[in-house]
């Protein structure tokens, strides 16, 4: 090539290279430095993966009957919704019966949900639903109550059996050698009531405690105060009354209130409803073992969130490899009553 053409070529090719970089847009301000919403939850997109929005993600928690108790529950999954900035809601069964919350759990897969919570009523039954629903591709965490065996993605609740030592450890301090107690539960073949009645009875009977019936009321609140009159006439020299669903002890205690009877019978159970917090503060329950719906609601969100964005690592810190994450339960009793109500407060809530 002649020394005439090899400068025109070279000439040629330096006007191509300006064209290209005058022609490419220019980026203005920094915009990698501002974080994405994922950023701001916590929550990282894995490297190479596309980014979720928050918005596009729906929750839905599923609860096991109606009462109180879910309004801390509640609290605590529109909480993490908004941290989240997702969306997420609770839906109340109820009837308190299986097939009802069947149909909850169908018409949230139907819906397209990223994720269902729920209490489930039926150990066995429900955990071939949520087999299901699991292989279909939509992930399950049980809350309240588990389904140990099923495709479930983890249990966030408390350890119920533990509960039912310290309601029983209670009860040995303040009952005689060889007392006699009645249990009132909703459904006792579910799995945190069995584990409850199971806890209360093994640590009673280092005592000589010894529990004479357990009456199931299958969440009609009407029931639960007619089984505690029932068993007040059928003995009525018994010594305590444990509630292990959240509405018995308030029914419990208004049953031995009516009759005069708390001088007797000592008034004992699970959960912290606002009419037990009232009987409480009366002096007309002795003690109550108290759970943290709020933190059901809360963590369960925030996991079934983690699992639609797929980030590994943050559900690494917030499941343990066991895959039960234990939400804790404490003893309150008129003497340290104050206190759980300042707690309660400050989370926003009344009851739990």
């Amino acid at each position: 090539m002649a020394p005439r053409d090899r400068i025109a070529l070279l000439a040629a090719l330096v006007l191509v290279v300006a064209a290209v970089i005058t022609g490419c847009p220019q980026q203005t301000g920094t915009p990698s430095s501002v974080p994405s919403p994922q950023e701001f939850a916590g929550l990282q997109p894995e490297p190479g993966k596309p980014s979720v929005d928050p918005g596009s993600v729906e929750i839905a928690v599923i609860t096991n009957t109606v009462s109180p108790f879910w309004t801390a529950v509640e609290a605590g999954v529109e909480r993490a919704a908004a941290d989240l900035g997702c969306k997420a809601y609770l839906v109340g069964c109820k009837s308190g019966q299986l097939e009802e919350q069947r149909r909850l759990l169908e018409n949230a897969e139907a819906k397209g949900v990223a994720g269902i919570a729920v209490s489930p009523l039926d150990t066995k039954a429900l955990s071939t639903v949520i087999d299901q629903i699991v292989d279909r591709g939509t992930p399950v965490v049980c809350i309240d109550s588990d389904c140990p065996g099923s495709a479930r993605h983890c249990y966030v609740g408390s350890d119920n059996y533990a509960g039912g030592q310290m309601l029983g450890e209670y009860a040995n301090e303040v009952l005689k050698q060889g007392a006699k107690c009645a249990i009132f539960v909703g459904e006792a073949g579910v799995e945190n009531s069995k584990a409850r009645i199971e806890g209360f009875k093994k640590t009673v009977a280092e005592k000589g405690i010894e529990v004479l019936d357990v009456m199931q009321d299958h969440s009609v609140t009407g029931r639960a105060r007619s089984n505690v009159e029932d068993i007040i006439q059928k003995y009525p020299d018994i010594d305590a009354l444990v509630g292990i669903w959240s509405y018995n002890l308030p029914a419990i205690a208004a049953a031995v209130t009516e009759q005069g009877k708390h001088d007797t019978i000592k008034v004992i159970g699970f959960d912290a409803e606002p009419t037990t917090l009232g009987a409480l503060e009366a002096e007309q329950i002795d003690a109550t073992v108290v759970q943290n719906p709020y933190g059901f609601g809360y963590q369960s969100v925030q996991i079934l969130y983690g699992l639609a964005v797929d980030d590994e690592a943050k559900l690494a810190e917030l499941v343990p490899r066991d895959k039960v994450v234990d939400t804790g339960v404490e003893l309150v009793t008129p003497d340290n009553l104050a206190a759980f109500k300042q707690k309660l407060a400050e989370r926003g809530i009344e009851s739990s």
